[in-house]
């Protein structure tokens, strides 16, 4: 759900492993659906709360709202990612903010990061 046409994907492993990307969106219950169960979920966050009202102009999530869908998906960790270059410096409050609602892992991502699940 963004202003162009995105697509959010799942990939379960042969080793019982799964995660699931999101893509640019507002909260999107089909993602919440593909991201059922999975032991890693990436989620766009490119705004904090007090940018609520340029996220939903943009069609974006904030980081609560990615939260959001790790708890309602039961996904194990979450990944944070699409941070622009203003609000790389609130790191901490995209952490907290999605914290608020996802109580599990919560990784605030950097460009060129590995990670394992």
């Amino acid at each position: 759900m963004h202003s162009i046409p995105t697509l959010a994907f799942r990939v379960d492993s042969e080793s019982d492993k799964s995660f699931c990307y999101s893509a640019d969106t507002v909260y999107c219950p089909q993602v919440v659906r593909l991201a059922e169960d999975v032991d890693l979920l990436v989620h766009e966050a490119t705004f904090v709360d007090d940018q609520a009202d340029i996220a939903e102009l943009t069609r974006h999530s904030t980081a609560r709202v990615a939260g959001q869908v790790g708890r309602e998906s039961a996904a194990d960790r979450l990944i944070l990612f699409h941070i622009p270059p203003p609000n790389e410096q609130r790191e901490r409050e995209f952490r907290d903010q999605a914290s608020l609602a996802f109580e599990k892992s919560v990784t605030v991502a950097n460009d060129m990061d590995d990670f394992e699940f």
